[in-house]
């Protein structure tokens, strides 16, 4: 297995343990930047970063593993809690996106807390747990592939070296 592959494996162990310490909102920030690491290191394209994570999205997540929202209202929703907090972004005023509200299964929370009635049809729930779920699904059946392909996995090495390189630096 290529070294890189563990980094990302060792990501989902800091997501896994987030969402068992109820920490939601932390859980998807992992989750979504290493989905948007994770898409481009497999690219063997050069295309625009949201081409690259709504492709991966629909081929590794998507197809196989299915959510009750699109490829594009993931990259919304990931740009909207990593980049741009406001509601309103470039994307979701070009083409029709519904707003990603998220849930969980904790049993501390209370399902009463959240007032439904202020939403409309622009509005999705979806499970946190379930993108989680779709997306390491996915990632783990896309290395699969790429252990299968020199060609991509020596592209896969080559980004991965730049992303994970480090000093380690002692005072």
């Amino acid at each position: 297995m290529i070294w890189s592959y563990t980094k990302f494996f060792e990501i989902f162990e800091s997501i896994d343990d987030s969402l068992k310490k109820g920490r939601v909102i932390p859980a998807l920030m992992l989750t979504y930047s290493s989905m948007s690491s994770f898409s481009l290191l497999t690219e063997s394209e050069d295309l625009p970063r949201k081409d690259t994570f709504e492709n991966w999205v629909k081929k590794w997540m998507l197809e196989k593993y299915p959510l009750p929202c699109t490829a594009s209202e993931i990259y919304v929703s990931m740009c909207r809690l990593l980049h741009q907090p406001e509601t309103e972004s470039s994307q979701s005023k070009k083409e029709p996106i519904r707003e990603i509200l998220y849930s969980w299964d904790d049993k501390r929370s209370n399902a009463g807390d959240v007032d439904l009635s202020s939403h409309d049809k622009n509005t999705i729930f979806v499970k946190a747990e379930d993108i989680v779920n779709a997306y390491r699904n996915g990632m783990i059946d896309c290395i699969e592939e790429l252990e299968n392909d020199e060609k991509l996995a020596k592209n896969f090495r080559k980004k991965s070296m730049k992303l994970f390189s480090s000093i380690n630096y002692s005072a």
